[in-house]
């Protein structure tokens, strides 16, 4: 019984797909893929106990959070710009294997 509905389940499940594929109207694969990009974006600025959240969590290793920390400090969101330090947290993301850490290393280097 369990294997027959599993097997009805995939024959309508290929059918919905064939129609799809059919009709033409298959998503592209970059729509298939959220943009999570801008859920990192920070905001112009942070209160005090945001900025003391984001510290805490860099230095003890979190390596999204190292970048924040970075950016924070890049962009005057902490309160205070301060390029050598965030560029040392950038670093820090970026060698613990961040991608957006690398990204934004080499753009602040740049």
């Amino acid at each position: 019984m369990m294997a027959r509905v599993q097997r009805n389940g995939v024959a309508v499940l290929a059918v919905v797909i064939f129609s799809v594929l059919a009709a033409g109207a298959a998503p592209a694969a970059d729509d298939m893929v959220p943009d999570v990009s801008k859920a990192l974006d920070l905001p112009p600025s942070l209160e005090p106990s945001q900025v003391r959240f984001l510290r805490e969590r860099a230095e003890a290793g979190d390596a999204a959070m190292q970048c924040l920390y970075g950016l924070a400090l890049l962009n005057g969101s902490a309160g205070r710009i301060d390029q050598g330090e965030a560029e040392d947290w950038l670093r820090r993301s970026a060698e613990a294997g961040d991608e957006r850490g690398g990204f934004e290393y080499g753009k602040a280097l740049y």
